[in-house]
């Protein structure tokens, strides 16, 4: 019915005061695990991961063609790296990137568990451009066609307007000629340099551009067409082109857009073989450099970064549903976890408020307070994953708290406990109130299962394990996710539901490692948040949103409580509550059980694994490339009591783990190569290997041909008193109003 209110994804009650989602991603890898097991040759000889190869490394896969000359052994040892990098990336990564790691749903189901073969082409599988490609094109084209009059300007959102200039993030003024005042009347983000050109006055034409000009070179204005993030966004590019009121450049301008996209859509149209992606590739690179001049590739040698010009997504021919049984299981050692990462977040939220009393505790207690700009200045750097922060003292807590209620020894077996034996203590240990800010009522763990078969995990002969805990986000909010979910206006709903009113600060995607798929910023921005202006560049907000320029913010100090007013004096919220995104990325990827030690047992509470056997090596004590991978081998064996062939490898420098097989001579070149480019960088960096877990044998997920498969699943849990909270308030604020 037309107006009605859509329902949201339902949610299920899970332990005192959380609830979880209804439905759940599932991250299968892309290709079986048992491929590992071939050499170069033949992987190579496997028309999907050619494929894979294609669509990621365009550079790797020209490697392959015929008639390349002959290559230095340095360069043959560093192509066999890559391909054993990538194999153990699609094989045994559950990342979520193209048919190689494809996204799908899943649901709680009172019927039982239940789940489909992996392995199976996409359902759904679309190319996008990567966003900083469609902001070369869109440079590319405004100069070419000098095309700067159409562009839409918008005044920087982080400043702010007043009757006598501009107010600038640090909290100065700037003041502004008369002339000045009259065309930043008319800015309003709809109107391009030709429209205020026009309203101007007579002078418009001559004087118009060239104040747009001096503003744009100070920063007060945006520059360029804007260009949105989403998995189409040559169509914003392209609906601004149409609006360009001269005929020749217009069709100019479309021309050139129209067949890069055209060659965007046969390097889609080619997937299935990978010779026929590999020479799609070729041209639609060539065709992009020749527009722009700029090389298609970007963040050379870095995995996760959105390196090339294009990307695909695709939904998984997956069905998966598990049994409430498996919830029910999960729901003890579960809540005992999510009540200590709610007590993480707050502590956080309370590190980060006394750092900025401690900075700026002498101005923010004075009437006009401090720029909320430069209190973020001082406490964003700290929250960015791997920088030393407030969060990283806070963790240290954690872990000894948590070490203290298990009493893992130093050394010895695996330790089990029941969650009942340590249900009161928990209760003292991670003691807190409410969520700090919004935000942080989502908590997202990975949970995977160990089982023999699929039969033993709907049976319920299986062991689960804790992947990571995402502190205070929802980990599905990233755009293969959400193009995944059959009932998107449900998920959106849901989203906004569960956190309605946060703040969300406007991200800089400009030149930035920020890519078209994951988070920041979110993929799902409601018209119901409150956005940050921030920098310089084109909002990207919804239109109806509410949106204050961080220009027109102050901090100030009550007492000891950190809260931000606007320029005027009206109060907006704690400072905890609007710097709530940068609170949660400093939490999200540093909750752990055990602190860092030399070694760790697993730990097991009743039948989850919270914490997985693990090593910690110190890298100056590792050999070194040149000393050959059987070397690497012998000392990782002495150092692990060779109890487990596979292991996930994480060294200090680099981003993500990746997997070791200790017998596989490629795989040790892989790790010896990475050491010791990090040993030079950090000398007092650590290697950790941590037991794959789901191993080898419990890999339940296979295809149609019996081929294993690694998976996992992430769930949004929600704390339900804080909702049931927010909507009382939200009553009373209503019943005042």
């Amino acid at each position: 019915m037309t107006g009605e209110a859509v329902r949201p994804v339902r949610l299920r009650p899970l332990g005192p005061g959380w609830a979880v989602w209804d439905t759940f991603v599932v991250r299968p890898a892309g290709l079986p695990f048992d491929w590992l097991a071939l050499d170069d040759a033949g992987l190579l000889a496997q028309p999907l991961f050619r494929e894979a190869l294609a669509w990621q490394n365009p550079r790797l896969t020209a490697r392959l063609r015929p008639g390349r000359g002959r290559e230095r052994p340095s360069d043959r040892r560093a192509f066999r790296r890559a391909i054993t990098s990538y194999a153990q990336r699609y094989c045994a990564k559950n990342d979520t990137i193209g048919f190689f790691g494809p996204a799908a749903w899943g649901a709680w189901s009172e019927g039982g568990t239940a789940v489909t073969a992996a392995g199976r082409p996409p359902r759904a599988r679309r190319a996008s451009f990567e966003l900083w490609a469609v902001q070369a094109i869109a440079d590319a084209l405004e100069r070419r066609h000098a095309l700067t009059p159409w562009t839409v300007v918008h005044l920087a959102p982080g400043l702010h307007r007043s009757e006598a200039g501009v107010m600038l993030a640090d909290g100065s003024l700037l003041r502004a000629a008369e002339a000045d005042l009259r065309l930043l009347a008319l800015v309003d983000g709809r109107r391009t340099g030709a429209d205020l050109a026009a309203e101007y006055g007579p002078q418009g034409a001559g004087e118009v551009p060239r104040r747009l000009a001096r503003l744009r070179a100070m920063g007060i204005l945006t520059s360029g067409f804007a260009v949105r993030r989403g998995v189409a966004p040559e169509r914003s590019l392209r609906g601004q082109l149409l609006g360009v009121s001269d005929p020749p450049r217009r069709a100019a301008a479309l021309a050139d857009l129209d067949a890069l996209v055209a060659a965007r859509e046969r390097v889609a149209a080619a997937g299935g073989d990978h010779a026929a992606v590999e020479r799609a590739q070729h041209d639609l690179r060539a065709a992009f450099t020749g527009l722009t001049s700029r090389d298609p590739d970007r963040r050379h040698a870095e995995f996760y970064a959105g390196r090339t010009l294009v990307y695909e997504d695709t939904v998984a021919d997956l069905d998966v549903r598990l049994g409430t049984g498996v919830l029910g299981r999960l729901a003890a050692p579960l809540t005992l976890l999510l009540d200590s990462s709610l007590w993480f977040c707050n502590a956080v939220a309370d590190a980060y408020e006394r750092l900025a009393a401690e900075r700026f505790g002498v101005p923010a207690r004075e009437a006009g307070g401090v720029p909320l700009a430069t209190v973020l200045d001082a406490l964003e750097p700290l929250s960015v994953p791997g920088a030393a922060g407030p969060a990283d003292a806070v963790a240290a807590e954690l872990t000894r708290r948590w070490s203290a209620l298990l009493g893992v020894p130093a050394e010895g077996p695996a330790v089990r406990v029941r969650s009942a034996a340590l249900l009161d203590r928990a209760a003292a240990s991670f003691a807190t109130g409410e969520p700090r800010w919004t935000r942080a009522r989502w908590q997202s763990p990975d949970v995977m299962f160990a089982a023999a078969s699929q039969a033993d995990l709907a049976a319920g002969r299986y062991l689960a394990v804790l992947g990571e805990l995402h502190a205070g986000l929802n980990a599905t909010d990233h755009q293969p996710f959400d193009r995944a979910h059959p009932d998107r206006a449900a998920l959106h709903a849901r989203i906004a539901a569960d956190t309605e009113g946060k703040f969300v600060p406007l991200y800089l995607l400009r030149g930035s490692i920020l890519n078209s798929r994951t988070m920041p910023p979110d993929c799902h921005l409601p018209a119901s948040d409150t956005y940050l202006g921030t920098g310089g560049e084109p909002p990207y907000q919804p239109a109806a949103a509410r949106t204050i320029p961080v220009a027109a913010l102050r901090v100030h100090l009550d007492g000891e409580t950190a809260i931000v007013r606007t320029v005027t004096g009206e109060h907006v919220a704690g400072l905890t509550e609007v710097i709530g995104d940068q609170l949660s990325h400093a939490a999200a990827q540093r909750f752990a059980v055990l602190p860092p030690a030399p070694y760790r047992p697993r730990v097991t509470i009743d039948d989850l694994v919270v914490s997985r056997e693990r090593w910690r090596l110190p890298l100056r004590e590792l050999p070194r490339a040149a000393q050959g991978p059987r070397r690497l081998a012998a000392a990782l064996a002495a150092a692990t009591s060779a109890r487990h062939r596979h292991l996930f490898a994480a060294v200090t420098g680099e981003r993500k783990p990746f997997l070791l097989d200790v017998e596989n001579d490629a795989s040790l070149e892989v790790l010896a190569h990475r050491l010791t480019r990090r040993a030079d960088e950090h000398p007092d960096g650590h290697l950790t290997l941590t037991e794959m877990l789901p191993g080898p044998g419990d890999l339940w997920l296979r295809d149609d041909l019996g081929r294993r498969y690694t998976a996992e699943f992430r769930l949004v849990c929600v704390r339900e008193a804080a909702l049931a909270n927010a909507a009382s308030e939200r009553a009373r604020e209503a019943g005042r109003g």
